[in-house]
């Protein structure tokens, strides 16, 4: 009768070790498999809804100049900073996958200066700095565009004109997004912040008062078109 109990009790605890290792077996094959099937964390950054990445064909957008604003800033004396905009702008961009085919350029009204001061716009566009009536446009006009080293954002150089003077310019660009706009047109939206010595261009008047360095940021954005206007006199201007 002992024997027999003594054999039940070892049975017994064969029966829950048993029981225990396949739990233990059952939760690690399920943690293995649930490794395939991990989630990828939500970037903090989301791109908005109906935006999709640029395509790699051809692309050309006309600047939509309802939807693009040219700000600037500069130091006052050293004590504080001046922001203003340009108001008209236009210009044109084509995409490609070949990045030897690719540009952006621009064109800047001057006259559409605004410091939020008419008193001291008028100044900024007489001969003392921008000289309007002689130079009255700023352009760029790309010369080689790249990528960065991630594939994300364009570093474009070109060349400014501006009051009478031309200079190279490196100006990296943010793709924001393309998609549909509230109209149902297709478009392509940029941003881009550089910096440039106004100096270089022959503006240098009252530089105790006024900074030399000036801080542009560019947010543009573009209505895709079926074709790009005189597009093989485009690309032989870049050669």
């Amino acid at each position: 009768m002992y024997c027999q109990t003594l054999l039940i009790q070892k049975l017994s605890t064969l029966t829950v070790r048993s029981l225990i290792l396949i739990v233990l077996v059952f939760l690690l094959w399920s943690g293995i498999a649930d490794l395939g099937h991990a989630q990828v964390p939500v970037d903090v950054v989301q791109v908005p809804v109906d935006v999709q990445p640029a395509s790699p064909t051809k692309q050309y957008f006309e600047v939509d100049n309802d939807h693009t604003s040219l700000l600037f800033a500069v130091s006052h004396a050293g004590l504080s900073y001046t922001y203003g905009r340009f108001e008209k702008c236009s210009g044109q961009i084509l995409l490609e996958e070949n990045l030897d085919d690719t540009y952006f350029r621009f064109e800047i009204d001057v006259a559409s200066i605004n410091t939020n001061s008419r008193l001291r716009d008028d100044h900024l566009r007489g001969p003392e700095f921008f000289d309007t009536e002689q130079y009255s446009k700023i352009t760029f006009a790309s010369t080689d565009v790249k990528r960065d080293e991630a594939n994300e954002n364009y570093v474009v150089t070109g060349t400014m004109s501006m009051h009478g003077v031309e200079r190279k310019v490196e100006m990296p660009i943010t793709m924001v997004g393309i998609g549909k706009g509230p109209m149902g047109k297709t478009r392509g939206g940029f941003i881009a912040k550089f910096t440039i010595q106004r100096s270089d261009f022959g503006i240098d008047a009252m530089p105790k008062v006024i900074g030399d360095q000036i801080a542009i940021t560019f947010s543009f954005e573009g209505v895709l078109k079926d074709n790009p206007p005189e597009a093989e006199n485009q690309s032989s201007e870049k050669k």
